[in-house]
């Protein structure tokens, strides 16, 4: 008697199926639940994913629905689990804070007043207090505005390997975090200025230059970059003509504590 052919699972071709679609003609060749499918299939790459999509379509009603979703919303659907939602909202945080920036013409941040220049349309809506990141590619054009911490505290190894996370996805060379204080003083915590310096030399392990850190508060502003507190992490000549280059030395800059832009932070 002969042996059965054990049957192979369909999913793996089906997978790569989808995402030569979505290759060839993009997101729009997809219907919605095939769209969260190919997403899901980065969160589980050993599963069907097929069910649990159509149940997030059917649960939200598109896939922008899903993507806005919370990770309580998530998990509550049946067949999500914590770690698809999690995949789910990252995704939705790149995309929206990708698309936030390329909806204007993309800023290129040379100087320090250029930071500050594409921050000004955003303060306002950003809630204090909150840590944001700018990532710019070897172009210096501004790829993405993302929170990293909804807290000034970013001791956290979470906030570590998502601010290496992020850089490695998106290519970027530069990085510019901003701490959005709102009304607290605009100081360091206790060893808040040996956590920075760790994450610049994390950064510069994958290639990737923490240009500054700003506080930026309803008072002002306070750069650690200009205060050359930074410079411990920036002895090589290259990095050196970075920061010259960005602080705009030999310019008329302003002092940089007036306020910064009208209003607190999160508010309207």
């Amino acid at each position: 008697m002969s042996e059965k052919r054990e049957k192979k699972p369909y999913w793996p071709g089906h997978r790569e199926r989808l995402r030569q679609r979505a290759e060839a003609d993009g997101f729009d060749a997809l219907r919605p639940f095939e769209v969260i499918e190919l997403l899901l299939g980065y969160a589980v790459p050993r599963m069907d994913m097929s069910e649990a999509a159509r149940s997030l379509i059917t649960a939200f009603g598109s896939v922008d629905g899903v993507l806005r979703a919370d990770r309580a919303q998530l998990t509550a659907v049946e067949g999500i689990t914590p770690g698809m939602a999690d995949c789910l909202l990252t995704t939705s945080e790149l995309l929206m804070a990708y698309t936030g920036v390329k909806q204007e013409s993309q800023t290129r941040i040379w100087r320090f007043q250029d930071l500050l220049d594409f921050l000004k349309p955003r303060w306002r809506s950003v809630p204090a207090p909150q840590v944001r990141v700018v990532y710019a590619d070897y172009d210096d054009r501004v790829l993405c505005f993302m929170k990293l911490s909804d807290t000034l505290d970013i001791s956290d190894h979470l906030c570590s390997r998502e601010l290496m996370e992020n850089a490695l996805a998106l290519e970027a060379r530069y990085v510019y975090i901003i701490a959005f204080v709102g009304l607290e003083p605009l100081e360091l915590y206790p060893g808040e200025l040996e956590t920075i310096r760790a994450l610049s030399l994390a950064l510069n392990t994958i290639d990737v230059q923490l240009m500054d850190f700003v506080l930026a508060g309803e008072t002002g502003f306070l750069s650690l970059c200009r205060e050359g507190m930074l410079d411990a992490e920036r002895q090589t000549p290259a990095a050196e003509r970075l920061r010259e280059r960005y602080l705009g030395e030999g310019e008329d800059d302003d002092d940089g504590y007036s306020p910064i832009f009208e209003g607190q932070p999160g508010t309207v």
